[in-house]
């Protein structure tokens, strides 16, 4: 094994190939990961770590699926390998490619899972061991004196907005439907809605609506900016046209950005934030004409906050040289977020380095079919339906605290999910496809 790093180590396969690394932190193990093909070949320092390579070494070359059975099996001989706390299988997913097998630490008193206080194990699906994370930081769990009954919690819920209006969008011509209103997820153990909205990360997010401009400039111009020598591309298909700055240094930066061994170079700010604003503003105008108005721009003040308690913090990119920004289109009382032109711009040479613009079928849009089925309707399909489940969330993200809560179940979804939608013609309820794999 070879030491590239004080918390991570390479281990090759008995070819002398670099098979994998290992990540430690205070001498705990914190994530494996198995590349696919060989990495390093001219290394002259091999080492073959027994356990790692045996637990990984099942590859089926014939790529043929094993069952979900023995994928469970593999997934605790991977867990008893290399961590010694007494982790459960809480879920085992079922991907197009591959198994994530999901293990969880247990509070004391209940037995109930910890959301990722364990280990997430992936595997491919010819039982090929790919990675696996193990997280190790100290927790603490918060128990309350008393709390209110399922029953009661269940009739919270009943008496809330459970189901939007939306639009069906995979198929032409597009179509009405229901949706579930996201910013209702559970209800505490007091009796209290637990709102999306009420987190300090989320709160304060929503839309801006956008200022007159004047465009004078073509698109091209607006894109190279400062760099009259960029060369854009072009692309275009039914469902979306782009523009981006070809062989973009700065596309490279926000790649590497992800890679924890890179060094930001220092930013040149030659223009303001305002500025970059005011140059979306005009590409905007000018790729979608009159539908100008309907876009609002979205806003999402606290997303850096929210992203400094996760890994990819921009705290450890060092500063943030282009900024993204979102413009979603408002239809009625509708907000077609999957939808929203999105862009990159750079502060020093205003660079448009991509623009994405999803295409809206406008000219449909007030030809829709009215739903059969009223919005009230709909919501009396999701009551009836509606239970919850007593589980632990965290908290809070900087101590590590966990709590009980009761969170949104339909126990008879064939999924294991929730409704992802409602057809508002017949009524028919879809679930979200989970992947979840009975054990």
């Amino acid at each position: 094994m070879k030491i590239i790093d004080a918390e991570i180590m390479l281990f090759y396969d008995e070819e002398e190939n670099v098979a994998g690394e290992v990540h430690e932190q205070d001498g705990c193990i914190t994530c494996i990961n198995i590349y696919n093909e060989p990495f390093f070949e001219d290394e002259d320092e091999t080492y073959s770590n027994s356990e790692i390579i045996e637990t990984s070494d099942c590859q089926n070359y014939e790529t043929k699926e094993v069952p979900a059975e023995q994928i469970r099996a593999l997934a605790y001989e991977i867990i008893e390998t290399f961590d010694d706390r007494p982790l459960t299988l809480d879920a085992l997913v079922d991907f197009d490619a591959n198994y994530l097998a999901i293990f969880e630490a247990t509070d004391d008193r209940y037995g109930m899972a910890l959301p990722n206080s364990g280990a997430h194990v992936t595997i491919q699906k010819d039982g090929t061991f790919s990675s696996a994370s193990f997280f190790h930081d100290d927790y603490t769990v918060n128990y309350p004196e008393t709390w209110i009954l399922t029953e009661e919690a269940v009739e919270k819920l009943r008496q809330e907005q459970l189901i939007v209006l939306g639009l069906e969008t995979s198929n032409r011509p597009w179509s009405y439907n229901y949706v579930p209103n996201y910013n209702v997820f559970g209800v505490d153990v007091h009796g209290r809605i637990k709102y999306l909205s009420d987190f300090p990360e989320l709160q304060n997010i929503g839309y801006d609506e956008l200022p007159n401009v004047v465009v004078s400039e073509r698109l091209h111009t607006l894109i190279v900016g400062d760099d009259e020598q960029a060369m854009v591309e072009v692309f275009e298909d039914d469902h979306l046209q782009s523009w981006s700055i070809v062989q973009d240094d700065v596309i490279d930066e926000i790649i590497d950005n992800y890679n924890f061994l890179y060094v930001p170079e220092p930013v040149i700010y030659n223009y303001t934030k305002e500025q970059l604003y005011e140059r979306a503003f005009k590409a905007l105008r000018y790729v979608v004409g009159e539908e100008y108005g309907n876009y609002k721009l979205e806003r999402t003040p606290n997303t850096t906050a929210l992203l400094e308690k996760s890994l990819f913090s921009p705290s450890t990119w060092g500063e943030e040289s282009y900024i993204i920004i979102r413009f979603v289109y408002h239809f009625k009382d509708i907000q077609l977020h999957e939808h929203a032109v999105e862009m990159i711009i750079d502060f020093t040479y205003a660079r448009i380095l991509s623009l994405t613009v999803p295409k809206i079928p406008y000219a449909e849009l007030n030809k829709l079919t009215p739903p059969m089925i009223t919005i009230d309707e709909a919501n009396a399909l999701a009551r009836d339906r509606v239970n919850v489940q007593l589980t632990f969330e965290r908290t809070d993200l900087d101590e590590n605290v966990y709590e009980l809560a009761y969170m949104i179940d339909y126990p008879d979804s064939p999924t294991g999910g929730n409704i992802e939608s409602i057809d508002a013609v017949t009524g028919e309820i879809t679930y979200v496809d989970t992947g979840f794999v009975k054990f």
